[in-house]
């Protein structure tokens, strides 16, 4: 349906309703799909947010990184730095079942930095 917009410029609006800009449909195509489909599913994604927070940038994490990182955590607690299977390099494939202790540590690190020292942003995305 998106693929058939003619407009030569389209208000992009974001998730949770802010706007985002005016700009042509072909960026506004790369938004969404970045938006709707997230490939970067390795221990970077954790370290992407552990870095921000770390930076002091709490308005620059999106809820939809919490929630993944929250739904990736392992039974035992821990988590793998190779989501479904994928890891950092191009064709690194392999099958974990333990977790990894780097990945672990800096999960449980940006969750206590949200938790902790900015319970504010916790209020604003969650309750």
């Amino acid at each position: 349906m998106n693929e058939r917009i003619r407009a030569r410029e389209v208000r992009v609006i974001g998730d949770e309703g802010e706007q985002i800009g005016v700009m042509p449909p072909f960026e506004a195509l790369k938004i969404a799909r970045d938006a709707r489909y997230d490939f970067r599913l390795n221990d970077s994604y954790i370290q992407r947010t552990a870095f921000v927070l770390g930076a002091g940038r709490p308005d620059l994490i999106h809820p939809r990184w919490v929630d993944r990182i929250l739904d990736h955590q392992n039974a035992d607690g821990s988590w793998n730095s190779c989501w479904y299977g994928w890891c950092r390099g191009v064709f690194e494939f392999r099958i974990d079942n333990g977790g990894d202790g780097h990945a672990t540590v800096q999960a449980a690190w940006a969750l206590t930095m949200l938790k902790y020292r900015y319970p504010q942003w916790i209020d604003q995305h969650y309750r």
